[in-house]
């Protein structure tokens, strides 16, 4: 059973990463190009409007996540977004959810945009519309990082080459929600390939084992 030992742990852990990569990896968006490190985009007023084109690779998107901060003040802070269905040339095709930010006094993170599930956003471009609103005297901050292409974050009508740090969420962005939503017969199959593939892997891992054990057994007789 020892030698049985090595590929058992092999195929386990591979089963393991597969499950946790498929529970926990949320790929409803792929990662934008960086040229360069992040930066912040400090005090921006009241009445900015901001505009992010995302390509949305799951059904289901039902959160934006962006990177920054508020100060806190005496008074909440609004922003007002709307999600914008577009074509590949960045035409608006049409405004499909809407929601408003509202931050409490003491709130300093910012900001969670959260709405209703859009049934099929995969393989679809939107973009996010972020009218700054009344902040009260407070101090909103947003995380960008430098882009190769100019355009995809626009600032007051002004293209930008950068893009804002983001992250997004869907029903059906992580490959184990995928599969519950595809047939039983598929979900079977993909989860046999895969096991099967754990199996070549160990059965290799065994394989190279067995042969270095066996040139050191031979090399030691030879001595």
């Amino acid at each position: 059973m020892r030698r049985f030992r090595r590929p058992a742990v092999v195929f386990v852990g591979l089963a393991v990463l597969e499950l946790a990569v498929l529970a926990f990896l949320d790929t409803t968006t792929d990662p934008l190009d960086r040229t360069g490190r992040p930066f912040q985009l400090h005090n921006i007023p009241s009445g900015a409007a901001i505009a992010q084109r995302l390509e949305v690779a799951a059904d289901g998107l039902d959160e934006i996540r962006l990177d920054g901060e508020m100060t806190p003040g005496r008074g909440p802070a609004v922003l007002n977004a709307q999600v914008v269905e577009v074509e590949d040339n960045g035409a608006a095709i049409g405004v499909v959810r809407s929601a408003r930010i509202e931050l409490a006094p003491a709130a300093t993170a910012c900001c969670v945009i959260r709405f209703e599930p859009i049934r099929d956003s995969r393989w679809r471009a939107y973009r996010l519309d972020l009218n700054v609103g009344d902040l009260n005297g407070r101090s909103l901050t947003l995380s960008a990082v430098p882009g190769p292409v100019t355009g995809r974050l626009t600032i007051n009508g002004r293209r930008q080459a950068a893009f804002l740090v983001f992250r997004t969420k869907a029903a059906v962005g992580t490959g184990l929600a995928r599969l519950r939503m595809t047939s039983p017969r598929r979900s079977l199959t993909l989860v046999a390939l895969a096991l099967v593939y754990n199996a070549v892997i160990a059965a290799a891992v065994h394989l190279v084992a067995c042969i270095n054990w066996k040139s050191t057994a031979h090399n030691g007789r030879s001595t």
